[in-house]
């Protein structure tokens, strides 16, 4: 027993710096692309019922909450990452253009 704890005690013992490939290894985790995540996750169907599911989340307003999530389909809404601060504010007042101007807000004013 004493043995097997030694054994696992110099296991434990980290080095001050860690090696080249497990520094690599680790940022290739953390900066994954979108585009690979997303693969992964949407490999096949799900295994129940999705319209089952959405109605049981949405609890209510069921027409609005479909029509807000058919206008996040537009190609304006796909997330963009490394952008400079004006092409942010740029493709932030499009998207508040898209939304505002949208059928969606239409059951706010009812």
């Amino acid at each position: 027993m004493l043995s097997r704890l030694s054994r696992l005690r110099k296991s434990l013992v980290f080095n001050s710096t860690p090696s080249p490939a497990l520094l690599a290894r680790c940022l290739s985790n953390v900066q994954a692309q979108p585009e690979k995540l997303r693969a992964r996750w949407n490999k096949g169907q799900p295994k129940f019922d999705v319209t089952a599911m959405k109605a049981l989340l949405d609890h209510d307003n069921h027409q609005m909450r479909d029509d807000f999530r058919e206008l996040l389909r537009h190609p304006l809404f796909v997330p963009r990452y490394n952008l400079t601060l004006d092409e942010e504010r740029e493709l932030a007042l499009k998207r508040l253009k898209v939304r505002t101007s949208a059928s969606v807000l239409e059951y706010l004013k009812g």
